[in-house]
């Protein structure tokens, strides 16, 4: 607690809804998987400073906003805007449709959830059309930030 700003009152803490899941891994081979990952860290932190955990991306013929839509129909979180890079994404062209769809991952992620989200953005691709709705085939652009 911030001594200057005292404790978070309960009618406010009430008010923001803060709602956490979280489901353990049982599985012993993705509970391997976490802890090789973790060994991994442990032996060369500095390694980790070299990967990118967040995935900005467009995709053409589809806005932000519908993408992240689908993605999250298919229980991928996502989020679409301009993440406070209003500048950035005016620049880019980018702001009126949406902005950006980001994604972020983490050392925890599986490789086959990496492969379930670029399967999922695959065909989104290959529907075409969404709410930009030139009919074209889209492609995903991305670009990584750290």
């Amino acid at each position: 607690m911030n001594p200057e700003e005292g404790e978070l009152r309960p009618q406010i803490a009430d008010r923001l809804g803060l709602n956490v899941v979280v489901e353990a891994i049982t599985e012993a081979g993705g509970r391997a998987e976490v802890m090789r990952r973790r060994e991994a860290f442990t032996a060369d932190p500095a390694a980790f400073q070299g990967r990118t955990p967040t995935a900005a991306f467009t995709m053409s013929g589809r806005t932000a906003p519908d993408v992240a839509g689908r993605l999250g129909d298919e229980g991928i979180a996502v989020w679409d805007g301009n993440f406070y890079a209003l500048g950035l994404v005016e620049r880019l062209g980018l702001e009126g449709s949406g902005g950006l769809v980001r994604l972020g991952l983490t050392h925890y992620n599986t490789a086959a959830e990496v492969d379930g989200v670029l399967g999922v953005l695959g065909r989104i691709a290959a529907e075409g059309g969404g709410d930009a709705g030139n009919g074209a085939r889209g492609e995903p652009r991305i670009a990584a930030t750290r």
